[in-house]
């Protein structure tokens, strides 16, 4: 699991049930309304992701039998997502701030 928070709000992204197993979701907990939400991803559960961010692009690593790369735009809400080999670097690339790719 990797976790971060940012604008209020803490992304958790992954994790392990011992009835589902590894999650493909970010639990999101709004500390201004004091509730929780939830995005469902695509891609095979995240178990191991590293999350950072800058300010407004968050951004969660997650490597495993593959890599996958999730990315929120905070200000637009949309996310961007790709478990394809070397993909996943593009976006991860192309989506982040120069700041975060080093």
């Amino acid at each position: 699991m990797g976790a971060h928070g940012l604008g209020g709000k803490v992304y958790f992204f992954g994790g392990y049930n011992s009835t589902l197993g590894y999650l493909t979701s970010v639990q999101i907990f709004d500390s201004t309304t004091w509730s929780w939400s939830v995005v469902h991803l695509p891609g095979f559960g995240r178990v191991y992701s590293d999350v950072s961010t800058d300010g407004r692009w968050l951004c969660s690593v997650t490597m495993g039998p593959g890599s996958q790369v999730d990315v929120l735009d905070t200000l637009s809400g949309q996310w961007r997502h790709t478990s394809t080999p070397g993909t996943a670097k593009r976006i991860a690339t192309s989506a982040m701030p120069t700041r975060l790719q080093g």
